[in-house]
């Protein structure tokens, strides 16, 4: 979000995802969840920008150091566009953010307008690790992609979830018998793939879907 707006920051989170070209020789800080306080001492930041997720335990490293924290929110589609907006406001690049959410909003409306209008299909979202998996209901970032384009969350329409994370529960999962599975992973997506293979296999209650 921050190219977005044409902000350079001093310093970014370590990460495996691609960044833009003007950002790759930005000093890393370490994860976001567990930043190395030293190394964000020795940028000499005027604040430090996090996810509203992470601001308790941000609060207490910065705090040791003088440092201020903004946090915005980011797990929903809709809260990752209300944080450009505010990014936007807050140093001055608001038309940047506007240029920006305008050609989101029209490419969004087309996608949508462009989907039939005939009976919305039920999807499950399966969050996983190489070892474990939850389940995610609309407030979650892909969950609420899914309600943007008007398919239905089994977790939220079907097991009446208002947590954005569950307990995978194969009874509920064949209960509900959703048209389509997403698999999200979280780190390594092909340990996650290579442990849902395992499961499917081993678990026979997998197989009485029709999506499988």
């Amino acid at each position: 979000m921050l190219d977005i707006v044409s902000i350079t920051p001093v310093g970014i989170p370590s990460t495996t995802h691609k960044l833009p070209d003007n950002f790759t020789d930005i000093p890393k800080i370490g994860s976001a969840v567990e930043p190395d306080v030293e190394k964000i001492a020795s940028l000499n930041p005027d604040l430090v920008l996090g996810s509203e997720s992470i601001k308790d335990s941000i609060d207490k490293k910065i705090s040791n150091i003088n440092l201020k924290g903004a946090y915005l929110p980011t797990d929903s589609y809709p809260d990752l566009k209300v944080s450009l907006e505010v990014l936007g406001s807050a140093f001055d690049k608001e038309k940047n953010a506007t240029t920006y959410l305008t050609k989101l909003q029209k490419d969004e409306d087309k996608i949508v307008s462009s989907i039939p209008d005939k009976k919305a299909p039920t999807v499950l979202i399966l969050f996983g690790t190489g070892s474990s998996f939850m389940l995610m209901n609309d407030t979650t970032y892909v969950g609420s992609l899914v309600k943007t384009v008007k398919a239905k969350n089994v977790v939220t329409e079907t097991m009446k979830t208002k947590e954005s994370y569950v307990p995978l529960n194969m009874e509920d999962v064949t209960a509900a018998n959703p048209d389509a599975i997403l698999l999200v992973s979280h780190g390594d997506p092909t340990a996650a793939l290579t442990q849902f293979k395992a499961d499917v296999k081993k678990n026979g209650a997998w197989e009485k879907l029709k999506r499988i």
